[in-house]
């Protein structure tokens, strides 16, 4: 009996493994959609079907994904796909994943071609080829994970931070559910460079040192932020200057293998470097180039990050906060594990808070974060270790705040897969109102976040407050209208758009003298005619954006159509303004005439309408 107890307790984190891994494939496989390979994913995954089933990797012709997308309602729009200077069409997103699909991808092909169900990419045995791809690298990054804390930890206690791990964070949804997003294969390569970098300082095998470059160039391949990984195996170890100089000098006794590394991870980046340079003429190349969206360095989003009740990870997911408190464990037990650790952890960390839409789409609590928990789950553990030598009542409440943080990561991950919890549209008042509910009201989902839409339309209109803004009186225009262009009709002034006016009427407004609102849409109310025979086609276009430095965004027209010449029309139409990076972004209005139309304008009236929710 007492031989079984022992393998029992030697053996108990790899038998918790095990179970952990049989929970993964049992809930993703019965969770398959029909839409597995959408929005992101199917970004990722076009270069795929592009080149081997179309033989086009350049995408000279994208018809045929567009019918794919229309046909399966894939996405909102083509926003994976982008275009060069010349206007031909490129990948969005770069090449990793495609990568990591490709072995899986040709799988599923084969079987579509040898079973006869339809060879297009997105059939069945497509689907569950690139699932099965998928589990394969969440199970090798759990065993890979497992390796790495047996080095510090006792088994016992390897076991609990696998649970922790696994059953109480988000990686319970984003390594089940959305798997075939980035989160699994850049767990699964965070896991080898660090299992890499503890073997490298141990035994100085070169193979250490090429895994550790492999992994780096495949991360960067997925995800060019992730490059900062880099920065563990190279601060590992030091804790003062005179470490520092140490490692200097080992990387220089062992220059000839750490140039190799070098050259093995841009080696793989060379296919990715060689597609820009072919579309764009660069070797280097911002492919995530959005003025929408980006990096904002001086405003990062920590707060929203940590506590917004939209995505915060310590609302969401509150049992990592015991991982940060192990960094102070950690730096008193091993300051050569702590300082690499640290540093990663708060570059990443501030890197991924600065991009413009902190939250990450859909997705539950913190999702780009999960790439540091192999680093953290050592954190964690070291907070747990600790406990051993803490008061009874630390150390109780402790665990019994880990079994709850467990179950309460359970059941708000069973109300976000049963829409209870709103992908992107969580508030305060909303996560209080149906905390720990089973079910919710359409009163309740009133308190719910605005749902923008894709298309631009404007929804949910009684949700708005309207505000008065702004009146055009062209007998005293405002700066920005040329005065050269308006004349005296009937004793109105009017503005005239001549057949040699392309683009005219150009109204700009800083978005902090507009509104503050987080949400917004502009109506306009303008009054025109035709002077000139309407044209049949290639109306005349009322066009809306926002303008920053770098570019513009958010651009919708509106075509005016008017019924015969010389008949006055008041036409309205409805600008949703998109997510406003910074209140001193520009709200531009100006009209397109490809068609040489003249027109006459007396009126133009700009209300504002504002959401008046108040929102966490």
């Amino acid at each position: 009996m007492s031989g079984t107890l022992s393998i029992w307790r030697n053996n108990l984190s790899k038998i918790v493994l095990l179970l952990c891994c049989a929970f993964i494939v049992g809930q993703r496989f019965s969770n398959v959609t029909e839409k597995e390979i959408s929005w992101d994913v199917l970004g990722y995954y076009t270069y795929l079907p592009a080149t081997i089933i179309h033989d086009d990797f350049l995408l000279e012709d994208v018809s045929w994904l567009k019918k794919e997308v229309s046909e399966r309602d894939l996405a909102g729009t083509l926003y994976f796909i982008s275009e060069n200077s010349e206007g031909k069409p490129m990948y969005f997103f770069m090449m990793g994943m495609a990568l990591f699909f490709l072995p899986w991808f040709l799988i599923g092909h084969a079987i579509a071609l040898g079973f006869d169900f339809p060879s297009t990419g997105f059939s069945p045995p497509y689907v569950y080829a690139l699932i099965t791809g998928a589990l394969v690298y969440t199970i090798a990054g759990a065993f890979v994970l497992r390796k790495i804390l047996k080095k510090f930890f006792e088994d016992q206690l390897v076991a609990l931070i696998l649970i922790i791990i696994y059953l109480g964070t988000n990686t319970v949804h984003h390594l089940i559910a959305k798997d075939l997003e980035t989160v699994n294969v850049l767990f699964l390569l965070s896991t080898i460079v660090i299992w890499n970098t503890l073997k490298w300082h141990e035994t100085f095998r070169i193979k250490n040192l090429f895994a550790i470059g492999v992994s780096i160039g495949l991360m960067i391949l997925v995800k060019p932020s992730e490059i900062l990984i880099g920065l563990f195996p190279l601060l590992y170890g030091v804790t003062s200057m005179s470490s520092l100089k140490e490692k200097a000098l080992l990387i220089v006794r062992h220059r000839i293998s750490f140039l190799a590394t070098i050259a093995i991870g841009v080696l793989i980046l060379l296919p990715q470097l060689l597609y820009w340079h072919q579309l764009t003429g660069q070797f280097i190349y911002d492919s995530y180039n959005n003025p929408g969206v980006g990096l904002d360095w001086t405003t990062p989003y920590v707060t929203e990050v940590l506590f917004s009740f939209k995505k915060g990870w310590f609302i969401y997911t509150p049992v990592m906060i015991l991982s940060l408190i192990g960094f102070i464990c950690m730096y008193r037990k091993n300051k050569k594990l702590f300082w690499p650790s640290v540093i990663y952890f708060l570059l990443s960390f501030y890197l991924m808070s600065s991009w413009t839409e902190w939250w990450y789409g859909s997705s539950y609590s913190c999702r780009p974060i999960i790439t540091l928990y192999p680093l953290l789950a050592i954190s964690l553990g070291y907070f747990i270790k600790s406990l051993a030598s803490a008061k009874h009542g630390v150390k109780y409440g402790s665990l019994i705040f880990v079994g709850l943080c467990i179950v309460l990561n359970q059941f708000q991950w069973w109300q976000f897969r049963n829409y209870i919890l709103h992908d992107f549209r969580m508030t305060k008042e909303y996560y209080q109102k149906v905390f720990l509910k089973t079910t919710v009201s359409t009163e309740d989902r009133k308190l719910l976040d605005y749902e923008p839409d894709f298309s631009g339309a404007v929804g949910m209109i009684e949700e708005f407050k309207r505000k008065d803004w702004l009146t055009i009186d062209f007998s005293n225009p405002p700066v920005q209208i040329n005065s050269e262009k308006i004349k005296r009709v009937n004793n109105e002034a009017v503005f005239f758009i001549d057949s040699l006016d392309l683009w005219t009427f150009d109204l700009e407004h800083k978005v902090s003298d507009i509104t503050s609102a987080k949400h917004f849409f502009l109506e306009y109310k303008i009054t025109y005619r035709y002077s000139s025979d309407v044209p049949e086609k290639g109306f005349p276009v009322l066009f809306s954006l926002v303008r920053r430095a770098n570019g513009t965004y958010g651009s919708r027209g509106f075509d005016l159509k008017a019924a015969k010449r010389g008949e006055w029309i008041t036409e309205s139409f409805n600008y949703s303004a998109p997510p406003i990076r910074n209140q001193n972004d520009f709200v531009i209005s100006h009209i397109w005439n490809p068609s040489h139309s003249r027109i006459e304008i007396k009126n133009l009236q700009v209300d504002v309408y504002e959401w008046e929710r108040s929102l966490d």
